[in-house]
């Protein structure tokens, strides 16, 4: 499977994640860490991970931004999954405004949802992210690439099962 892991980050914390995100998930996938400012049209790229800072006030400008540049039908048959940094204090707020209007900017693009969106909380306003919060973004980044992993293979085998027809 081939898989982006797409980021904008203002102090480092979100870099950090995908950082961890990719490299985990790269001894069994094609895994491109980018940032959003880089990013193209993603050809190819079977799942993306969306990463941004939960900033009071503040939307994910460059993520926005590159989504916008994208020609309609973008994301066909891309799946896609967000996750967001965020400071412990406001843990017990309800998912942002800003997942839900990236998750709809993202299917408008002809992506399809591959999980629920993800926070990750800072130990303080400006960081850093605990080494526990690292294992639950590698474990909860896995378990999303094993998940498709696993039902690709399974389209695969069926498909090749109805695809060899014995003609006598």
């Amino acid at each position: 499977m081939h898989i982006w892991v797409v980021y904008e980050s203002r102090l480092g914390n979100t870099a950090h994640i995908a950082r961890v995100i990719a490299d985990a998930l790269s001894t069994t996938h094609r895994v491109r860490l980018v940032e959003a400012q880089q990013a193209e049209v993603p050809y190819h790229v079977d799942l993306i991970f969306i990463g941004y800072p939960l900033h009071k006030g503040r939307s994910p400008e460059a993520i926005l931004a590159w989504l916008a540049k994208l020609p309609y039908n973008a994301l066909k048959d891309t799946l896609f999954v967000v996750f967001d940094i965020r400071y412990r204090r406001f843990r017990i707020c309800h998912r942002s405004g800003e997942t839900r209007h990236l998750t709809r900017l993202l299917q408008q693009l002809g992506g399809r949802k591959a999980g629920n969106a993800q926070s990750f909380y800072l130990l303080g306003k400006g960081g850093p992210l605990s080494e526990g919060e690292l294992r639950r973004a590698v474990r909860w980044a896995i378990t999303i690439g094993e998940r498709l992993s696993h039902l690709s293979a399974t389209t695969m085998l069926a498909s090749e099962k109805h695809s060899h027809h014995v003609i006598a």
